[in-house]
C-alpha cells in the first residue's frame, strides 16, 4: 500500500520536491545544457583527459530527496515524470510530478553518474536515439541535462546504476538488438560513458535487464535478466572486470504474488531498510506492486510482499518490454481472426516459440465490422486494444481486458473512417511516446498519421507521400529494423513483391524490397516478437489452401525461411 508519513514530514519533503520540480518542467527544456560532444555508443573517450576518476566506490543510491530512504521514479502514462517518496520500510508516498513530456523516454535509476555523491537519472529520447544524464539536486529535482551519447534507439534494453568494471565508477550495460551482443559502456564519472567493451552474447530472447546491487556480497555488482519465452529470470554476477561470471537462475521468483505476469521489474535499490537490494515488479493484470528483497543464497530471493493496486499507470525505471501484442499479459504475444462462417472473434495465444497454446472466443457479432486491426494499448490502461470499423464509416475501440484476450466496448472513437481503405496502428509511429493510428486515402492514395493522445482519441497531424495505392496488405509491423522506429510493410500489385518501408518519426524511407512471391499469400498481420527471439515477426495466409506461416524478423528488416504454424486458415476473413 501507499502510505503517508506525518503532516510535518510531507510539507518539508512537498517543499523540497516542488522546488526540484521547477527545474525539470520537461525533458528537453532544461535551462543551459553543456558544450561537451555527445559520446556514440562505441566510440572512446574525447581525450586522455576523459578517464575517470578514483574514487572508492561508485554510488548507487536511489534517495533523490536526501532524507535517507531510496525513492521510485515513474513514469506516468500521460507522460509526467513522478517520484515516489521512500519510507525506508518499504512503502512510498503518492507521487509527486517533476516534470511533463517523458512518455517518449525509456529511463533508468542511474546512481551517481556524475561523481557529486546524488543519485542522477539516465534517459533516452527514444524518436532521435540521444541519451541524458540529468543530475540530481538532492532535493528531490534535477539540474539541466547533460548529454551522454547518440545513437541509443539500436539498443533494446540499457541499465546502469552498476559498477560492474570495479573502478568505483558507474557504468551502463546495453543490448545492441542487431546482433544481441551485450556492451558495457565504461562510465567518465562526468554523466557521460566512453568506451564500450562486450560483456556477453547471445542476448537474443530475452526481454528485461535491471541492475540489482552487490547480491552475492563479494564486492561486485550483479544484474537480473528475463527470458521473455519461459518467463524464466536469472542473475548473472558480476566479476568486477567488465564481465559476468555464474549464473543463478530464480525459478518464478519474481513473478507477482497475483500469479500474473510482470509487465515492469526494476531492481537495486534498498526499499525496506533492511540492507539488502530489493526489486519492484509490477503485475500486468492486478497492477499491484510487488517488492522482493534478495539475499546472497543461491536461491537469492525473500518472498515477495505487495505494495498496492494502481500501478498499471506507471512505469518503473527500466526499458519496458514490447506488450503490443499480447492480449493475455502472459508475456507471449497473440493473434486474432475472424470466423467467416458466424462472425466470431477468436483469440489465438501464443506460445512464445513460434506456435499456438490455446483458442478462446472472444465474441461474436463481428460480421458486420469492414475492418478489425490490433491496436496496441492506445488508451494506456496496460491492456492491449482492438479498434474495428463499421460499414458506416464508425470507428470503433474495443479495450483489453487482459484476460484469455477478453474485450470491453465498443467504444465510438470517430466517423467518417470509410474514406480510407486500409487503417494500420500498434506502435507508436511519430515518436511521441502515444500509438498511433496510419491511414490510407482510398481517393487519393496518401497516407494519413492519426496522432494518439493516450485515451483511446486521436488527432490527425501530418500526411505524407503519394502513390500508396499500389500496395495491398498494409501493415505497422514494429520496429523491424531496431532503429527505435516502427515501420510499414506492403506488398505491391504490379510485382507481388514485399517492400519495407522504415519509420523516420515523420514519414518513412524509401521502398526497400524484402523478397517477392507475395501474390500467393494474403492476410498479412504483424504479430510483435512471435517466435520469442527478441525480433518482431509476422504472419501471413497462403489463399491457395489455408496454410499460416510465420516469417521470423531477423533485426535488419528482412525475415528467414517461412514456417508454417497452422492449417484451415481459409475459414476466417480476417487476421489481426
Amino acid at each position: 500500500m501507499q502510505r503517508n508519513s506525518t503532516r510535518r514530514r510531507r510539507l518539508l519533503r512537498a517543499a523540497a520536491l516542488a522546488a526540484g520540480a521547477a527545474l525539470i518542467a520537461a525533458p528537453g527544456t532544461a535551462a543551459a545544457q553543456t558544450a561537451e560532444a555527445e559520446t556514440a555508443p562505441g566510440s572512446a573517450p574525447d581525450s586522455a583527459s576523459d578517464a575517470a576518476p578514483e574514487t572508492a566506490a561508485a554510488e548507487t543510491s536511489r534517495d533523490y530527496d536526501g532524507d535517507g530512504h531510496d525513492d521510485l521514479l515513474t513514469i506516468r502514462r500521460n507522460g509526467r515524470l513522478i517520484l515516489h517518496a521512500g519510507n525506508g520500510d518499504g512503502t512510498f508516498d503518492p507521487g509527486v510530478a517533476l516534470g511533463h513530456g517523458w512518455g517518449a523516454y525509456d529511463m533508468s535509476a542511474a546512481g551517481d553518474l556524475t561523481g557529486d555523491g546524488l543519485p542522477d537519472l539516465l534517459a533516452r529520447e527514444n524518436e532521435t536515439g540521444a541519451l541524458y544524464t540529468y543530475p540530481g539536486d538532492g532535493a528531490g529535482g534535477f539540474t539541466a541535462r547533460l548529454p551522454a551519447g547518440s545513437g541509443w534507439n539500436t539498443y533494446g534494453m540499457f541499465t546502469a546504476a552498476g559498477d560492474f568494471d570495479g573502478d568505483g565508477v558507474v557504468d551502463l550495460l546495453g543490448v545492441r538488438e542487431s546482433d544481441d551482443v551485450l556492451h558495457l559502456f565504461h562510465g567518465l564519472g562526468d554523466g557521460r560513458f566512453g568506451a564500450r567493451t562486450v560483456a556477453g552474447s547471445g542476448w537474443d530472447g530475452w526481454d528485461s535487464l535491471t541492475t540489482l546491487g552487490d547480491v552475492d556480497q563479494d564486492g561486485c555488482d550483479d544484474v537480473l535478466g528475463r527470458e521473455q519465452a519461459s518467463g524464466q529470470y536469472t542473475v548473472f554476477l558480476g566479476n568486477c572486470a567488465g564481465g559476468f561470471g555464474a549464473t543463478v537462475a530464480s525459478e518464478a521468483a519474481f513473478t507477482p504474488r497475483a500469479g500474473g505476469y510482470a509487465s515492469d521489474v526494476a531492481g537495486g535499490g534498498d526499499y525496506n531498510g533492511d540492507g539488502l537490494g530489493d526489486v519492484l515488479a509490477v503485475d500486468g493484470r492486478s497492477g499491484e506492486l510487488s517488492l522482493t528483497t534478495l539475499t546472497g543464497d543461491p536461491e537469492p530471493v525473500v518472498d515477495a510482499v505487495g505494495l498496492g493496486t494502481g500501478w498499471s499507470d506507471e512505469r518503473l525505471p527500466a526499458v519496458p518490454a514490447d506488450w503490443s501484442y499480447d492480449y493475455g499479459v502472459d508475456g507471449k504475444t497473440d493473434v486474432y481472426a475472424r470466423r467467416a462462417s458466424d462472425g466470431a472473434l477468436i483469440s489465438y495465444t501464443g506460445n512464445g516459440s513460434g506456435s499456438f497454446s490455446n483458442v478462446y472466443q472472444v465474441g461474436t457479432g463481428w460480421a458486420g465490422l469492414t475492418l478489425v486491426e490490433t491496436a496496441g494499448d492506445v488508451d494506456e490502461d496496460g491492456f492491449q486494444d482492438v479498434i474495428a470499423r463499421s460499414a458506416d464509416g464508425v470507428l470503433w475501440l474495443y479495450r483489453g481486458t487482459g484476460d484469455a484476450g477478453g474485450l470491453t466496448g465498443p467504444v465510438r472513437i470517430g466517423s467518417g473512417w470509410n474514406s480510407f481503405d486500409a487503417i494500420v496502428s500498434g506502435h507508436d509511429f511519430n515518436g511521441d511516446g502515444w500509438t498511433d493510428l496510419v491511414a490510407r486515402s482510398a481517393a487519393a492514395g496518401t497516407m494519413h498519421v492519426y496522432s494518439g493522445h493516450g485515451d483511446g482519441t486521436f488527432e490527425h497531424s501530418l500526411q505524407f507521400g503519394v502513390g500508396w495505392d499500389a500496395l495491398r496488405d498494409l501493415t505497422m509491423a514494429g520496429d523491424l529494423d531496431h532503429d527505435g522506429r516502427a515501420d510499414l510493410l506492403g506488398v505491391r500489385e504490379s510485382d507481388g513483391c514485399l517492400y519495407l518501408y522504415r519509420g523516420n518519426g515523420s514519414s518513412v524511407s524509401e521502398a526497400v524490397k524484402v523478397g517477392c512471391g507475395w501474390d500467393g499469400l494474403d492476410a498479412i498481420a504483424a504479430v510483435g516478437d512471435f517466435s520469442g527471439d527478441g525480433h518482431a515477426d509476422i504472419v501471413a495466409r497462403r489463399a491457395a489452401d489455408g496454410h499460416l506461416f510465420l516469417y521470423r524478423g531477423d533485426a535488419n528488416g528482412n525475415f528467414t525461411t517461412p514456417i508454417r504454424i497452422g492449417t484451415g486458415w481459409n475459414g476466417v476473413d480476417a487476421i489481426a
